[in-house]
């Protein structure tokens, strides 16, 4: 949704981005490379291009090869400063993204840091052995001069689609693509035809020469957020804090048959009040909710909700894959990237 009367705040903006970037180009503000080679995830739009599941993947295939760290900043976390992320550590310590990375990959090590280059410094001394650190939300960081940049954009409103905030919901210039030595357009339909790709190709060409890829994203078997619960059974309710809400609840509600729908703000932490707002609802719905069906990163905000626990929730897991058109150049291309 654009927001035309906003218009002057995003020219605003526009001027402190690109004086931001004039300074970084000119070698005003210092840009540098880490002590590690390094890989960049991110996006120009706020939130909702698949981050997290995109970097699952990535970590999920490199680690084959090579030696691998997590990295990142730690949106939404009350702790401060450079942490490597423990067992034992939740949401509120570590954020949620970084904390569901950390326990889809429990044999690597995960870190969270503001300053990047000071961060990717002291992993170094911890584990020199490490070869290559992924960084997610990463690409407006530009203190650190990364190896290999990869920008992520949503197949249904590309970046080049969309406007500055606060009339649209980018949060950098359109131009700052051109840092990318790639671009993997996310959430694309597995049905989508060739004359469609070449369209959102050529959309992008404008501001990038890197590389173009198509993603998909598909959700897995639910499964509970606590030790505890009982089985997946209707009615079903859905609830989710994420960025983009739409794409998940129209799923649970078709393919789930979730009756009950409620959307909070993008990593929103939730507390008791959130729980008597849903059991309130409850109270005014047909019949009783028997399950609650969420999305992975909001249950890592609830774990360590004890008045939680007695709630029947499950979470629905995502997997993003490279589209099968486009695997084997991926492989190529990613491969040639980290032999340099």
């Amino acid at each position: 949704m654009q927001r035309y009367w906003l218009f002057p705040f995003s020219l605003l903006l526009h001027a402190v981005l690109k004086i931001r970037h004039v300074l970084f180009d000119w070698g005003i503000f210092s840009s540098k490379e880490g002590v590690i080679s390094s890989i960049v995830i991110g996006n120009l739009n706020i939130g909702g291009t698949g981050k997290t599941p995109f970097t699952n993947m990535l970590l999920t295939d490199l680690q084959k090869e090579h030696t691998l760290a997590f990295l990142s900043r730690g949106y939404g976390r009350r702790s401060k400063g450079f942490k490597k992320i423990e067992k034992m550590d939740d949401a509120e310590t570590v954020g949620d993204e970084p904390l569901l990375i950390a326990q889809r990959h429990s044999n690597l090590s995960c870190f969270v840091g503001e300053n990047r280059v000071a961060s990717i410094e002291k992993i170094q001394r911890i584990d020199p052995h490490t070869q290559w650190i992924v960084l997610d939300d990463a690409f407006q960081h530009r203190a650190l001069k990364p190896n290999i940049s990869i920008l992520l954009t949503r197949y249904s409103q590309l970046f080049t689609e969309d406007q500055l905030w606060p009339v649209g919901n980018l949060r950098d210039l359109k131009s700052a693509a051109r840092k990318a030595d790639a671009i993997v357009i996310t959430s694309t339909p597995l049905d989508c035809s060739e004359e469609e790709r070449e369209s959102k190709r050529k959309s992008i060409r404008q501001y990038c020469k890197g590389e173009i890829f198509f993603a998909q994203t598909q959700y897995q078997t639910p499964l509970p957020v606590f030790e505890k619960h009982q089985p997946l059974s209707l009615p079903l309710g859905a609830f989710c804090g994420i960025a983009q809400p739409k794409p998940f609840l129209e799923y649970v509600q078709q393919h789930l048959g979730a009756t009950l729908h409620r959307s909070f703000p993008d990593h929103h932490p939730f507390s008791a009040h959130d729980l008597t707002s849903l059991e309130a609802e409850m109270v005014n719905f047909d019949s009783k909710i028997n399950t609650w069906i969420t999305t992975e990163k909001d249950a890592m905000r609830l774990r360590h909700l004890k008045e939680w626990q007695s709630m029947n929730i499950f979470y629905l897991p995502i997997e993003t894959t490279i589209h099968p058109e486009d695997q084997v150049l991926w492989n190529q291309w990613l491969t040639q990237k980290m032999r340099k």
